[in-house]
């Protein structure tokens, strides 16, 4: 009778053992997935805070780069309407990963042109625009030289004198500018260099050189 009870009990020890050790087993994995699942939050709330600090510097570094293209774009508008006192403000907004920019353009002569600037603000205007805005780019990519089709192709003779100046200013920035107009007195008061095109009368094309001193 002793013995079997002792075999019941050397049973039910050995059970016991097994049990701790599968209770060992399981509170040991139990162990590694709460580290690991607080190792994942841990790194989630960590990329959340990195994510946080891209946007914010992202949001910076868009604001300074339209900052330096409204300064860029209401310098160059001085040089032709110095009395208008032109005041760019640009915004900006990403949608659909794509960055879209709005433009307000006011001056001391008006109260503003709300939103987009308008088509009857005149040609000259929006070709000033579009190249100081062009010029900023270039400046922020590290790239000198510029070519430009028909630049400046609706300004008076007065305004091209104005125009000289401005892309004197810009070639003193360290610019090389190539421009191809019709206008043959762009560019006349500038230290440039200049090729001439003409059509005979037999559809020859003719090309004549000039240096900024006017030699050949």
């Amino acid at each position: 009778m002793y013995s079997a009870r002792l075999r019941t009990l050397e049973r039910a020890y050995k059970n016991a053992e097994k049990n701790n050790k599968l209770y060992a087993a399981t509170q040991e994995k139990q162990h590694l997935h709460t580290y690991q699942l607080q190792f994942i939050s841990g790194l989630f709330e960590n990329i959340k805070a990195l994510d946080l600090a891209v946007t914010k510097h992202e949001s910076e570094w868009r604001q300074a780069v339209l900052s330096m293209l409204e300064t860029e774009i209401m310098n160059d508008l001085s040089f032709v309407y110095p009395s208008d006192g032109y005041q760019v403000s640009l915004s900006s907004k990403v949608s659909r990963g794509k960055i879209h920019i709005n433009a307000t353009v006011t001056s001391t002569f008006s109260n503003g042109f709300p939103g987009k600037i308008k088509g009857t603000q005149g040609r000259l205007f929006q070709q000033l625009v579009s190249f100081a805005a062009l010029i900023g780019v270039m400046s922020l990519l590290g790239i000198k030289t510029v070519y430009i089709d028909e630049a400046f192709s609706g300004a008076s003779k007065k305004n091209v004198q104005k125009l000289n100046k401005l892309l004197d200013s810009i070639r003193e920035r360290g610019f090389n500018l190539v421009i191809i107009a019709q206008d043959t007195s762009m560019a006349t008061e500038l230290e440039a260099n200049r090729m001439f095109l003409a059509r005979t009368l037999d559809n020859k094309t003719i090309v004549r050189q000039e240096d900024y001193n006017g030699e050949q």
